[in-house]
């Protein structure tokens, strides 16, 4: 199995209606602890006093809020090897927001010198998460959406955009969060398929966390146990887009730093830069989305237009960026700088609304 350096890379890399549901098979059925036990404790919670059940409310909240857990973190869906992946960050409610991008460098012609881009914005929600046993949860894909149309093409900074589905999740029936600490030989062997390229042969437990999709196989890695700190029931809004934000800022400076090495290629700086940018946009969506769900509809209101007159100034900003190296190969670079600049001063904007 290779190592762990790769999962590392996978941590820090970034990001970017129809529902799409299919009837399939599972892969492995996972065994299921009797519930007798818990049968007992929820009748017995419900008999006894307020201190018990708010002891019990704040353990749930503790150990059974996934999403609680995950909240901010990325989970990739990628081989290792050549430029693609498919990521996803998770909030607090289930909904997420991702990108896939698979650049080809080669496939280049007339007005796109820079390469070809198979690319994906998109969003939705997953269902509540079942226990099935201490180290399996089961969900489902509530609903799915892409910003772009499938299949639509164009050319921007010298890169012809091509526009797929969302790699990973096209086609969902059961879906499995793994936890780390999960025995590897109960794991699936298909799961195992993907998920090795954050393993060492040392390794007889999950090091991290992943989403499994039982009908195509496909899998998501996530952050490592030791890089999750469970939710207190105590903790404030403000101090979770806090944290939030430090992660996202964690994963800017990776890139950054990969960017100011000076050992990649133009076209490689291009890819990442663009990924930088995806990162902060896809924390934009996420932010806004939660907005939508907590605001009052005038404050909304006045929020949608400043929204849409920052979006006119960021994509005039961008342009002018890449003027001086209009048609060069460095003018994608030029102009994901400044899109990611713009826009992570406007995650911090709106991130003043959920304090």
């Amino acid at each position: 199995m290779k190592g762990k350096k790769f999962l590392a890379m996978i941590l820090s890399a970034a990001l970017g209606m129809s529902t799409f549901a299919a009837c399939g098979r599972r892969v492995v059925e996972p065994e299921k602890k009797t519930t007798e036990t818990e049968a007992e404790t929820e009748t017995e919670e419900t008999e006894n006093s307020e201190e018990v059940t708010e002891e019990t409310e704040t353990e749930n909240v503790d150990e059974d809020d996934i999403f609680a857990q995950l909240a901010g973190e990325s989970f990739m869906f990628t081989s290792g090897a050549g430029a693609w992946d498919s990521t996803l960050i998770l909030s607090e409610d289930g909904s997420f927001v991702g990108n896939y991008h698979d650049a080809d460098a080669g496939d280049s012609g007339d007005g796109y010198p820079n390469g070809t881009l198979y690319y994906c914005d998109f969003y939705g929600k997953f269902t509540q998460p079942e226990k099935i046993n201490d180290y399996t949860y089961e969900m489902q894909l509530e609903n799915i959406a892409t910003k772009e149309t499938e299949g639509d093409t164009e050319i921007k900074g010298g890169v012809k955009y091509i526009y797929t589905g969302p790699a990973g999740l096209e086609e969902v029936y059961d879906l499995y969060i793994y936890l780390p600490g999960a025995p590897l030989d109960e794991l699936p062997e298909r799961f195992l398929d993907w998920a090795s390229i954050g393993l060492t042969d040392e390794d007889t437990t999950l090091p991290f966390y992943a989403i499994f999709n039982t009908l195509t196989f496909d899998t998501f890695l996530g952050p490592s146990g030791d890089k999750v700190t469970v939710n207190d029931k105590t903790t404030t809004s403000d101090v979770s887009i806090e944290s939030e934000l430090q992660k996202i800022e964690e994963k800017a400076a990776a890139m950054q730093e990969d960017l100011s090495s000076g050992e990649l290629t133009q076209q490689e700086m291009n890819t990442l830069s663009l990924q930088l940018y995806q990162l902060w946009d896809n924390e934009l969506n996420s932010i806004w989305s939660r907005l939508k769900e907590t605001l009052d509809e005038d404050t909304m209101t006045t929020l949608t237009q400043e929204e849409r007159d920052w979006i006119k100034t960021k994509d005039s900003a961008v342009e002018e960026a890449g003027k001086d190296a209009e048609g060069g190969s460095l003018q994608p670079l030029l102009e994901n700088d400044k899109a990611a600049e713009l826009t992570r001063n406007r995650v911090y904007e709106l991130a003043e609304y959920l304090k």
